[in-house]
């Protein structure tokens, strides 16, 4: 019981074990079959100790989802080498199978149907040698040392090699395209070098105990890093310092950036965020007293106030509505949700401005758990690796190849194929040549051909096509020229690596790093949360910008009276925008994204458009219900557009999925921040998450875009690490088919619930300045909760037979674990 939120818990003689939380969600658990490999030589043993096999939660009043496990032997049951099988059934239907073979050790993977999708074969130490898909796609080969650690995989093109030192550290990565990395440790086994295979080295320093205190660029500036509840971090080159205070269970309490501006964090005493103080306004969060879920976020600044009202049953969000203050001449909007008994949402209604929204249900495979239906298009797989979306008017087609990756994307409009674009790709899967194919009705195909190069880093060098590009980076990836048709623009950079010239234009940076004026002599202002509020260039524009509680530009306003507001209602993807509002004229567009996330339809009354992406979901062309192309837009590799055929028709979702602002040509990105795309750079420094990025140091740069690859950005090259990736990467969304295997992420939280860790706003995107994870103090757990987490059934890792050692450190892991300290503790040591 916590304040007046009581979680109920009872054990009963039949071996069930049943729960009920505050939020009135409920879980029954029981154990009823027994093992059959215990049956077989212990039956006694195997009555008397059944394994926990079925599982019931609850949401709401009826959304009821039920897991079940069946487990048998195949063969022979005399036979000291057994295959078993198990079987998964949700809501009494079968979704999976997966047998182990003892004699082999291999296991497979099956769907409903007993359809194999993925053997997995085992070493005797039951590590994974191979991974082999039965959809056509390549088989992974992994090998191992005599010491059990990983000496390579190789997955169709692709391979990668491991060495290590004498004390089992890693110490090299080959890559026959790109070279070698190499990893220097001291004397305590603490990494103290990376170099890349360009001989860029990267130096971090640590302190007595451990903790990461520098880390050194080519250049020989550092990043500085010190604190435990005080959280001291300062960037290459700069005597200014962002500090961050934690509570001693590790709650953020305050964020003040380098020139004393500060973020507040105010708790309850149950430790649910309660309100977020900063110089221009402030947010309060309040929740149910009952259920303990939210029901309010109140948000006050100047010229925006706003009450987002949420509506939950069970941990589901049901309704949100948005008022907005009478002053601020902005449209209310409310939106209701409804899910099915696997939680998952299958309508979406709403109103904004009085304006109803266009019909929006979501459908979903029973084989797969993917989504067969988005809005008006409905999604097929014609083969293993070709899927379809189509409404009957445009069909999309998308194709991958052996390793998963992107080969052809294509839009057919009445038959007829009016945009096609396929792609090559290198051993490390970056796109290495883009052929594009355009048709409008009437005329010719027009064919575009763009090749790219890459340095043994991953960056940028050229792109080879009819108006060639070309680029040239310093040691700390900052860009030191940019070549176009021709014609070569020069770059400047100080020693915090900020640019301060563009040609001729120059640069300028407030105290914290934000750029407040840029080669264009056009001015920006930003909030004390470090958010873009206006950009303004005398005689031509001023614009302003608001944010929500998620930091989501939520309104635009110029100096001309247009009002534009932007929506999201996607809770699987919370920064896509969704409606696009002008309260003025009453105009609203609707948004419709496909299966990979990228924008495929938008309806402005009337009106329908579809829109051609490229692979990082760019439009490229926009096309009528007629099959008329109706604007085209051609860009820099980094995203500044070159060429518009319509700019007068309003799309503002442009590159990589962000807003483009057309008068100011910069782009608002799904992460908060703003890009400037002339240039490749972030308006403002990249700092919150630098920690996670230090064992890839291409990617440390505060401002540049995506360690220099504007290419390949979201496009997932890595390997799949396990059979949960390899399930999803084949087609098979586990946590859609079977959401308990995904306990830790149900609707209102982990369940059983932690009392230490209580559903509130999404600390990742509430507190958006969070350097470091604090290492949280032992807190007061209850015991029989987690009695009851012991005893629940497996989650979707434990799936396969062999589970990962709790034990072994994985040396592959580079990221620094802890920050260190730039003096001693009050007490001394």
């Amino acid at each position: 019981m916590i304040g007046a939120e009581i979680t109920k818990a009872i054990t009963l003689t039949n071996s069930t074990v049943a729960l009920k939380t505050a939020a009135e969600s409920k879980l029954e658990i029981c154990a009823i079959e027994r093992h059959p490999l215990l049956e077989a030589y212990l039956p006694i043993e195997a009555e008397l100790l059944p394994v926990w096999s079925k599982q019931t939660t609850t949401f709401g009043e009826y959304l009821i989802n039920t897991i079940s496990t069946t487990l048998s032997l195949v063969g022979d049951v005399r036979n000291p080498q057994q295959i078993l099988s198990r079987e998964i059934h949700v809501n009494h239907s079968k979704v999976l199978g997966i047998e182990f073979d003892q004699f082999t050790s291999k296991e497979t993977f099956f769907d409903y149907e007993k359809m194999p999708l993925l053997t997995v074969t085992y070493d005797p130490a039951g590590l994974p040698l191979t991974y082999t898909p039965y959809n056509g796609a390549d088989v992974l080969n992994i090998t191992y040392d005599s010491f059990n650690r990983m000496d390579g995989w190789k997955w169709g093109d692709s391979q990668l090699k491991f060495s290590y030192d004498r004390h089992g550290l890693l110490s090299e990565l080959t890559s026959p395209q790109d070279g070698i990395q190499i990893f220097t440790y001291d004397e305590t086994n603490m990494l103290t070098k990376i170099t890349l295979a360009s001989q860029r080295n990267f130096l971090l320093t640590y302190d007595d105990n451990g903790g990461l205190r520098h880390v050194t660029l080519p250049s020989g500036t550092k990043y500085k890093f010190s604190g435990i509840i005080r959280v001291v971090y300062t960037p290459p080159g700069s005597t200014r310092s962002y500090l961050q205070h934690f509570s001693n269970s590790g709650k953020l309490l305050q964020t003040v950036f380098p020139e004393g501006v500060r973020i507040v964090y105010r708790y309850y005493d149950s430790g649910k965020l309660k309100e977020v103080v900063h110089g221009d306004g402030k947010m309060l969060y309040t929740y149910s007293d009952t259920t303990g879920l939210p029901n309010q976020v109140s948000h006050v600044e100047k010229d925006l106030e706003y009450q987002w009202d949420y509506q939950f049953a069970s941990g589901l969000l049901m309704e949100e509505r948005i008022n907005f203050g009478a002053k601020t001449g902005l449209s209310n909007a409310k939106f209701t949700y409804e899910y099915d008994n696997n939680y998952r949402l299958v309508n979406l209604q709403g109103r904004i401005g009085g304006q109803n929204l266009p019909l929006y249900n979501l459908a979903y495979n029973f084989k797969t758990g993917s989504a067969e239906q988005i809005g008006p298009f409905k999604i097929i797989k014609l083969k293993a690796n070709e899927t379809q979306v189509y409404d009957g008017t445009a069909l999309f087609s998308s194709v991958q190849n052996s390793r998963f990756l992107e080969s052809r994307v294509a839009l057919t409009i009445h038959g007829m194929e009016v945009f096609r674009m396929e792609f090559s790709h290198d051993l490390h899967g970056r796109i290495s040549q883009t052929r594009t194919y355009t048709k409008n009705v009437g005329v010719n195909t027009y064919t575009n051909i763009k090749n790219y190069t890459w340095d043994c880093d991953g960056q940028l060098l050229g792109v080879e096509a009819q108006e060639p590009w070309g680029f040239r980076y310093d040691d700390n990836g900052n860009m030191l020229s940019l070549t176009y048709r021709g014609n070569t623009i020069p770059m400047e950079y100080n020693s915090m690596d900020r640019i301060i010239k563009f040609g001729e234009g120059q640069y300028k940076y407030d105290s914290r790093g934000l750029v407040v004026q840029n080669a264009r002599e056009e001015k920006f202002h930003y909030n004390s949360k470090g958010l873009l509020t206006r950009a303004t260039k005398r005689g031509r524009f001023d614009v302003r910008y608001f944010y929500d509680h998620l930091d989501r530009l939520l309104v635009r306003k110029d100096n001309f009276g247009n009002v534009t507001q932007f929506f999201y209602n996607n809770d699987q993807a919370p920064r896509e925008v969704s409606q696009i509002y002008s309260p003025r004229d009453g105009k609203l567009m609707s948004l419709v994204y496909d299966n990979r996330g990228h924008l495929i339809y938008a309806q402005v009354y009337r009106h329908k458009y579809y829109i051609a992406t490229d692979q990082c979901g760019t439009p490229v062309m926009i096309f009528n219900q007629y099959g008329e192309a109706i604007r085209e837009i051609m860009r820099s590799p980094y995203g500044h557009i070159v060429y518009d055929s319509n700019p007068y028709l309003y799309l503002p979702i442009d590159f990589c999925g962000g807003i483009l602002d057309q008068v100011t040509s910069l782009v608002h990105m799904p992460n908060g921040k703003v890009y400037d795309p002339l240039i490749g750079q972030w308006m403002s420094p990249l700092w919150e998450n630098v920690l996670e990025r230090v064992a890839t140091p291409t990617q440390m740069h505060l401002y540049r875009f995506n360690g220099n690859d504007p290419i390949n950005m979201g496009v997932d090259r890595e390997i799949p690490k396990d059979h949960i990736d390899w399930l999803n990467k084949i087609g098979v969304n586990l946590k859609s088919l079977a959401p308990q295997l995904f306990m830790n992420n149900l609707p209102g939280g982990p369940m059983p619930p932690s009392l230490s860790d209580k559903f509130s706003w999404k600390p990742d995107e509430i507190i958006a300045s969070q350097l470091t994870t604090s290492e949280r103090a032992t807190e007061a757990e209850s015991g029989f909760l987690a009695h009851i987490n012991i005893r629940r059934m497996g989650n979707a890792k434990q799936l396969s037979v062999y589970s990962k050692s709790a034990l072994k450190t994985d040396v592959i892991d580079l990221v620094p674990k802890k920050i260190g300290a730039s003096s001693d503790p009050p007490f001394g040591r």
